[in-house]
């Protein structure tokens, strides 16, 4: 499999967002006295935040200001530890000077393009589909499909690439070939074509059109 299009998800694949994210869901529980711990945090988190939100609300009762916590806290946070992996920039350059192309599609907001900007990677994508764009939530993969209309992918070219089983079933349900970044090297099973454990692996599946 070679590949010209690289749909990336955003937040624990390009980034490592996820040390912020739990540490800041993790303040706010304890400053609402809620029981929580981290790890349990991280591997509902690795879901989606909405399933983490989901799980501990359903057996604790939140105050109104509960998610404006969160966020408050999470955007303090993310200014002060989020950093691109240490091959995030390395591969996303090998990937335009080999003549091809890199898009996100997050669920996240503008703070992506903040996040993007801080460490000078805007630049290495052709579009960035973020919450905004008012597209249906990943697994849907109605994001997908809007970049391959626009950009007329063949879908035997196109690979999307991303840490959490929504990203590989989103993938999958747009016909596009699919990549687990399995940071962790857990091993588990999502079905996935393909799976790295880090980015600069994705360099063996590059078209060189050059």
């Amino acid at each position: 499999m070679k590949f010209k299009h690289f749909i990336w998800d955003f937040d624990g694949t390009l980034l490592n967002t996820y040390p912020a994210m739990v540490k800041a869901f993790y303040k706010t529980c304890v400053d609402n006295d809620i029981p929580a711990d981290e790890n349990t945090i991280l591997e509902y988190m690795k879901i989606s935040v909405q399933t983490v939100i989901d799980f501990y609300s359903k057996r604790f009762s939140f105050p109104p200001s509960f998610l404006d916590e969160f966020q408050k806290n999470r955007e303090i946070l993310e200014k002060q530890v989020v950093e691109p992996y240490v091959d995030t920039q390395i591969i996303l350059e090998e990937i335009i000077d080999s003549g091809n192309f890199n898009y996100v599609v997050t669920h996240r907001g503008t703070s992506t393009l903040e996040l993007l900007r801080k460490y000078d990677l805007e630049k290495y994508f052709r579009e960035i589909v973020i919450k905004e764009k008012g597209f249906a939530r990943k697994p849907n993969p109605q994001s997908i499909n809007y970049l391959k209309e626009k950009y007329e992918m063949n879908n035997d070219e196109t690979v999307m690439i991303g840490d959490r089983i929504l990203d590989i079933e989103a993938g999958r349900n747009a016909m596009v070939h699919t990549c687990f970044y399995d940071e962790f090297k857990t091993e588990k099973e999502l079905g996935a074509d393909i799976t790295i454990s880090r980015l600069s692996e994705i360099a063996l599946y590059l078209k060189r059109n050059y």
